[in-house]
């Protein structure tokens, strides 16, 4: 049953933090997600951009054990 509740979890924790920044982006003009809102330049579409390769990194590496960095997608059947 532990199993289930960490597979849960594992989904569920990035699903929801994707949802929240897309509910806050949801609406914006397109010229307030491209404006930058930080001294270094970060505007909300790169936050977006941030978030969606640290998901893949996330997925890769944690669910289906590829090495840290490498986001290629595993070859089945060979």
């Amino acid at each position: 049953m532990t199993d289930e509740f960490a597979k849960h979890d594992l989904h569920q924790n990035p699903r929801r933090e994707r949802n929240t920044l897309l509910r806050k982006l949801d609406g914006l003009p397109e010229h307030d997600t491209r404006r930058p809102l930080t001294a270094t330049g970060t505007n909300p579409l790169d936050l977006a951009k941030h978030q969606a390769t640290a998901e893949t990194s996330y997925y890769s590496e944690v669910l289906q054990g590829a090495a840290a960095g490498d986001t290629t997608r595993p070859q089945h059947g060979n």
